[in-house]
């Protein structure tokens, strides 16, 4: 089942393990570190809508 959410563009993520992590904000975009280096910077999610080539921006 899926299910349509509202985003919040000023809303924190994180997910973390014992050496790596993912944090950072939708707006202004994820990193990615496995300690001590910064893997990805400044990532940006999209959403593609099945059988479309229409993106979704998942900080608006």
């Amino acid at each position: 089942m899926i299910r349509a959410v509202k985003v919040k563009p000023k809303l924190y993520l994180e997910s973390f393990g014992k050496r790596a992590c993912t944090m950072g904000y939708l707006r202004q975009g994820l990193e990615v570190w496995s300690w001590p280096v910064k893997i990805l910077s400044d990532l940006k999610v999209q959403v593609w809508i099945n059988k479309t080539l229409e993106t979704i921006q998942l900080d608006q």
